[in-house]
């Protein structure tokens, strides 16, 4: 899987992580928490990956996404920025949502 960033996503997301920052993963989740729905895409900043994430390419900060929800995804797709505090995940055949929000759920 290759994630790419854009420049204006990649520029925030950096500014979001820090620059004094630990270790810090970007995590591209299959959200089901309090969605009301099958679930939603989510980009979240985290100290540590779990044991079911994987790695991905990407043009930006080290990546990750769980194994078993990779289903839900393409594998060449494309972070971008929607607006000044959300994201837009898109590939060539569909846009998954522009609406994602970038939690940061650092310990």
């Amino acid at each position: 899987m290759y994630i790419h960033l854009t420049d204006d996503a990649r520029e925030a997301i950096n500014e979001r992580i820090g620059t004094g920052s630990t270790a810090c993963y970007l995590t591209l989740v299959y959200d089901t928490e309090d969605c009301g729905c099958n679930g939603l895409p989510a980009l979240h900043l985290v100290s540590t990956i779990e044991e079911t994430d994987v790695l991905v390419d990407s043009n930006g900060p080290p990546m990750a996404t769980d194994k078993a929800r990779m289903i839900y995804f393409e594998e060449r797709m494309k972070i971008d920025r929607s607006g000044s505090s959300s994201f837009k995940l898109s590939s060539d055949s569909q846009t998954y949502s522009s609406n994602i929000k970038l939690v940061d759920r650092r310990s």
